[in-house]
Protein backbone atom coordinates (compact mmCIF):
# COMPACT_ATOMS: atom_id res chain seq x y z
CA UNK A 1 0.00 0.00 0.00
CA UNK A 2 1.03 3.50 -0.88
CA UNK A 3 1.97 5.32 1.96
CA UNK A 4 2.07 9.43 1.84
CA UNK A 5 5.92 9.83 1.74
CA UNK A 6 5.56 8.15 -1.67
CA UNK A 7 2.74 10.27 -2.91
CA UNK A 8 4.56 13.38 -2.21
CA UNK A 9 7.86 11.91 -3.69
CA UNK A 10 6.22 11.28 -6.69
CA UNK A 11 4.54 14.48 -7.01
CA UNK A 12 7.33 16.42 -6.18
CA UNK A 13 9.26 14.41 -9.04
CA UNK A 14 7.14 12.68 -11.79
CA UNK A 15 6.66 14.72 -15.01
CA UNK A 16 8.71 17.19 -13.55
CA UNK A 17 11.97 18.59 -15.39
CA UNK A 18 15.16 18.96 -13.95
CA UNK A 19 18.70 20.58 -15.11
CA UNK A 20 22.20 18.58 -14.09
CA UNK A 21 25.21 20.66 -13.99
CA UNK A 22 26.08 20.12 -17.33
CA UNK A 23 22.88 22.16 -18.64
CA UNK A 24 21.21 19.34 -20.04
CA UNK A 25 17.23 19.38 -19.22
CA UNK A 26 15.88 15.70 -18.55
CA UNK A 27 11.94 14.43 -17.56
CA UNK A 28 10.95 12.11 -14.60
CA UNK A 29 8.64 9.55 -16.51
CA UNK A 30 8.79 6.91 -14.41
CA UNK A 31 8.68 7.09 -10.21
CA UNK A 32 8.68 3.66 -8.96
CA UNK A 33 10.52 4.46 -5.86
CA UNK A 34 13.55 7.05 -4.14
CA UNK A 35 16.01 5.09 -5.64
CA UNK A 36 14.66 3.61 -9.06
CA UNK A 37 12.99 6.28 -11.09
CA UNK A 38 13.41 6.93 -15.05
CA UNK A 39 14.54 10.38 -16.51
CA UNK A 40 14.06 10.85 -20.78
CA UNK A 41 16.85 13.62 -21.63
CA UNK A 42 15.64 16.01 -24.22
CA UNK A 43 17.60 16.40 -27.31
CA UNK A 44 20.16 19.09 -26.46
CA UNK A 45 23.12 20.56 -28.80
CA UNK A 46 25.66 18.04 -27.46
CA UNK A 47 23.29 14.94 -28.07
CA UNK A 48 22.47 13.16 -31.44
CA UNK A 49 19.63 11.04 -29.37
CA UNK A 50 16.29 12.69 -28.53
CA UNK A 51 15.25 9.78 -26.23
CA UNK A 52 17.27 8.85 -23.65
CA UNK A 53 16.29 6.71 -20.60
CA UNK A 54 17.80 6.01 -17.81
CA UNK A 55 17.21 4.81 -14.04
CA UNK A 56 18.70 7.09 -11.05
CA UNK A 57 17.63 8.19 -7.90
CA UNK A 58 16.05 11.33 -6.36
CA UNK A 59 19.73 12.04 -4.49
CA UNK A 60 21.59 12.09 -8.40
CA UNK A 61 18.58 14.89 -9.05
CA UNK A 62 19.14 16.98 -5.94
CA UNK A 63 23.04 16.75 -6.61
CA UNK A 64 22.64 17.38 -10.21
CA UNK A 65 25.06 14.81 -11.06
CA UNK A 66 22.23 12.45 -13.41
CA UNK A 67 24.65 11.73 -16.53
CA UNK A 68 22.92 11.42 -19.83
CA UNK A 69 25.50 9.09 -21.29
CA UNK A 70 25.33 9.29 -24.64
CA UNK A 71 25.95 13.19 -24.37
CA UNK A 72 28.62 14.88 -25.78
CA UNK A 73 28.79 17.48 -23.22
CA UNK A 74 31.36 14.67 -20.38
CA UNK A 75 34.43 14.87 -20.97
CA UNK A 76 37.23 14.36 -18.85
CA UNK A 77 37.02 10.24 -18.43
CA UNK A 78 40.67 9.78 -16.32
CA UNK A 79 39.41 12.66 -13.96
CA UNK A 80 35.45 12.89 -14.02
CA UNK A 81 35.90 16.98 -13.71
CA UNK A 82 35.09 19.05 -16.53
CA UNK A 83 32.07 19.16 -19.45
CA UNK A 84 32.57 20.83 -22.49
CA UNK A 85 28.57 22.50 -21.89
CA UNK A 86 26.44 23.80 -23.86
CA UNK A 87 26.97 26.36 -26.00
CA UNK A 88 28.97 28.26 -29.40
CA UNK A 89 31.91 26.41 -28.24
CA UNK A 90 32.54 22.79 -29.07
CA UNK A 91 36.09 20.98 -29.45
CA UNK A 92 36.80 19.96 -32.56
CA UNK A 93 36.55 23.51 -34.04
CA UNK A 94 38.47 25.02 -31.12
CA UNK A 95 41.22 22.34 -30.95
CA UNK A 96 44.30 24.40 -29.46
CA UNK A 97 41.84 25.96 -26.20
CA UNK A 98 40.17 22.27 -25.78
CA UNK A 99 43.73 20.62 -25.80
CA UNK A 100 44.89 23.58 -23.31
CA UNK A 101 41.71 23.02 -20.92
CA UNK A 102 41.86 19.18 -21.00
CA UNK A 103 45.48 19.71 -20.16
CA UNK A 104 44.94 21.85 -17.20
CA UNK A 105 42.31 19.30 -15.92
CA UNK A 106 44.53 16.21 -16.26
CA UNK A 107 46.93 17.99 -14.31
CA UNK A 108 44.97 18.89 -11.24
CA UNK A 109 42.82 16.00 -10.99
CA UNK A 110 44.38 12.73 -12.74
CA UNK A 111 44.82 10.14 -9.94
CA UNK A 112 46.35 7.33 -11.81
CA UNK A 113 49.53 5.79 -10.10
CA UNK A 114 51.24 5.91 -13.20
CA UNK A 115 51.29 9.75 -13.77
CA UNK A 116 51.91 10.79 -9.73
CA UNK A 117 55.07 10.54 -10.16
CA UNK A 118 55.30 13.27 -13.11
CA UNK A 119 52.30 15.22 -11.98
CA UNK A 120 54.09 15.82 -8.65
CA UNK A 121 54.40 19.66 -9.16
CA UNK A 122 50.57 19.66 -9.61
CA UNK A 123 49.99 18.08 -5.90
CA UNK A 124 47.55 20.13 -4.31
CA UNK A 125 46.48 21.98 -7.56
CA UNK A 126 42.82 22.86 -8.75
CA UNK A 127 40.50 24.16 -11.12
CA UNK A 128 38.20 27.12 -10.50
CA UNK A 129 34.01 25.60 -10.83
CA UNK A 130 33.22 27.60 -12.90
CA UNK A 131 36.22 26.07 -15.51
CA UNK A 132 34.60 22.80 -15.12
CA UNK A 133 32.59 24.37 -17.86
CA UNK A 134 34.34 24.16 -21.07
CA UNK A 135 32.37 27.32 -22.35
CA UNK A 136 33.57 29.41 -19.80
CA UNK A 137 37.01 28.74 -19.93
CA UNK A 138 36.92 29.04 -24.07
CA UNK A 139 35.22 32.51 -23.67
CA UNK A 140 38.08 33.49 -21.14
CA UNK A 141 40.97 32.27 -23.46
CA UNK A 142 39.42 34.23 -26.26
CA UNK A 143 39.35 36.88 -24.36
CA UNK A 144 42.61 36.60 -23.39
CA UNK A 145 44.83 34.44 -25.95
CA UNK A 146 48.17 35.85 -27.25
CA UNK A 147 49.44 33.57 -30.17
CA UNK A 148 52.31 31.47 -29.31
CA UNK A 149 52.18 32.64 -25.09
CA UNK A 150 51.36 30.09 -22.71
CA UNK A 151 49.69 29.83 -19.95
CA UNK A 152 50.90 31.11 -16.18
CA UNK A 153 49.16 30.14 -12.96
CA UNK A 154 51.10 31.94 -10.10
CA UNK A 155 52.93 34.97 -11.47
CA UNK A 156 49.84 37.14 -10.88
CA UNK A 157 49.45 35.56 -7.59
CA UNK A 158 52.54 33.94 -6.29
CA UNK A 159 52.74 30.04 -4.99
CA UNK A 160 48.78 30.24 -6.03
CA UNK A 161 47.42 26.68 -6.88
CA UNK A 162 44.01 27.43 -8.41
CA UNK A 163 43.61 28.17 -12.11
CA UNK A 164 41.19 30.33 -12.13
CA UNK A 165 40.48 34.06 -14.79
CA UNK A 166 41.51 35.99 -11.59
CA UNK A 167 44.80 33.82 -11.30
CA UNK A 168 45.71 32.54 -14.96
CA UNK A 169 46.81 34.67 -17.40
CA UNK A 170 49.43 34.40 -20.88
CA UNK A 171 52.56 34.94 -20.85
CA UNK A 172 55.91 34.48 -23.60
CA UNK A 173 57.88 31.84 -23.20
CA UNK A 174 61.09 33.19 -22.04
CA UNK A 175 58.98 35.03 -19.23
CA UNK A 176 57.25 31.57 -18.08
CA UNK A 177 60.87 29.78 -17.88
CA UNK A 178 62.16 32.56 -15.41
CA UNK A 179 60.02 31.73 -12.84
CA UNK A 180 60.86 27.59 -13.10
CA UNK A 181 62.07 26.22 -9.55
CA UNK A 182 63.72 23.28 -10.16
CA UNK A 183 62.94 21.99 -6.50
CA UNK A 184 63.41 18.51 -7.87
CA UNK A 185 67.16 18.99 -9.07
CA UNK A 186 68.41 21.74 -7.00
CA UNK A 187 69.15 19.81 -3.24
CA UNK A 188 69.05 21.26 0.29
CA UNK A 189 70.20 24.80 -0.75
CA UNK A 190 67.87 28.11 -1.78
CA UNK A 191 67.04 28.49 -5.07
CA UNK A 192 70.04 29.69 -7.38
CA UNK A 193 72.90 28.28 -4.73
CA UNK A 194 74.72 25.22 -5.17
CA UNK A 195 78.32 24.05 -2.94
CA UNK A 196 81.02 23.70 -4.63
CA UNK A 197 82.71 20.21 -4.36
CA UNK A 198 85.98 20.40 -5.56
CA UNK A 199 88.45 23.29 -5.15
CA UNK A 200 86.59 26.17 -2.91
CA UNK A 201 85.92 24.51 -0.19
CA UNK A 202 83.00 25.63 1.74
CA UNK A 203 82.11 27.63 -1.29
CA UNK A 204 78.68 28.16 -2.52
CA UNK A 205 77.99 28.83 -5.77
CA UNK A 206 75.02 31.55 -7.32
CA UNK A 207 74.11 31.20 -10.71
CA UNK A 208 70.68 31.53 -12.87
CA UNK A 209 69.62 30.68 -16.55
CA UNK A 210 68.03 32.70 -18.76
CA UNK A 211 67.07 31.78 -22.18
CA UNK A 212 68.73 28.47 -22.05
CA UNK A 213 71.81 30.45 -21.04
CA UNK A 214 73.81 29.81 -18.06
CA UNK A 215 74.76 33.03 -15.50
CA UNK A 216 77.21 32.91 -13.17
CA UNK A 217 76.88 35.17 -10.48
CA UNK A 218 80.05 34.44 -8.13
CA UNK A 219 80.53 31.90 -5.29
CA UNK A 220 79.99 32.92 -1.56
CA UNK A 221 81.26 31.83 1.85
CA UNK A 222 77.64 31.13 2.51
CA UNK A 223 73.71 29.91 1.09
CA UNK A 224 72.41 33.29 2.51
CA UNK A 225 75.27 35.15 0.57
CA UNK A 226 74.75 33.49 -2.34
CA UNK A 227 70.89 33.60 -2.17
CA UNK A 228 70.61 37.62 -1.76
CA UNK A 229 73.58 37.72 -5.22
CA UNK A 230 70.66 35.55 -6.91
CA UNK A 231 67.77 37.44 -5.64
CA UNK A 232 69.41 40.90 -6.56
CA UNK A 233 70.04 39.52 -10.09
CA UNK A 234 66.94 37.61 -10.64
CA UNK A 235 64.28 40.67 -9.39
CA UNK A 236 66.04 43.25 -11.69
CA UNK A 237 66.12 40.81 -15.01
CA UNK A 238 62.05 40.06 -14.27
CA UNK A 239 61.79 43.72 -14.32
CA UNK A 240 64.31 44.10 -17.51
CA UNK A 241 61.90 41.31 -19.10
CA UNK A 242 58.69 43.31 -18.43
CA UNK A 243 59.86 46.31 -20.23
CA UNK A 244 60.96 43.94 -23.14
CA UNK A 245 57.54 42.50 -23.44
CA UNK A 246 55.62 45.35 -22.42
CA UNK A 247 53.38 46.15 -25.84
CA UNK A 248 52.28 42.58 -25.82
CA UNK A 249 51.63 41.59 -22.56
CA UNK A 250 48.52 42.77 -20.32
CA UNK A 251 48.72 45.59 -17.88
CA UNK A 252 48.00 43.08 -15.22
CA UNK A 253 50.87 41.08 -16.10
CA UNK A 254 53.20 43.85 -16.50
CA UNK A 255 52.41 44.80 -13.05
CA UNK A 256 52.57 41.43 -11.32
CA UNK A 257 56.66 41.11 -13.13
CA UNK A 258 57.62 44.62 -11.58
CA UNK A 259 56.38 43.50 -8.01
CA UNK A 260 57.24 39.71 -7.52
CA UNK A 261 59.66 39.20 -4.80
CA UNK A 262 62.27 36.51 -4.93
CA UNK A 263 62.25 34.92 -1.49
CA UNK A 264 65.05 32.16 0.57
CA UNK A 265 61.64 30.12 0.83
CA UNK A 266 60.95 29.58 -2.98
Amino acid sequence: MRNYHQELCEKTYLNKTFQNKYGENYTVIEYFTGMNLTVKFDKTLNSDIEIIKYKVSTKQIKDGIVLNKNSKSLISRSTNIGFVGIGKYNCTDNKKCFYLWSSILFRCYDKQEKHIKTLISYDGCSVDEKWHNFQNFAEWFYNNYVEGFELDKDIIKKRNKIYSEETCCFVPHEINMIFLKQKKSRGLYPIGVSKIQKKLKNKYISQTCNCGKVVYLGSFNSPEEAFNAYKLYKERYIKWMSLVWKSKISEKVFIALNNYTIEITD
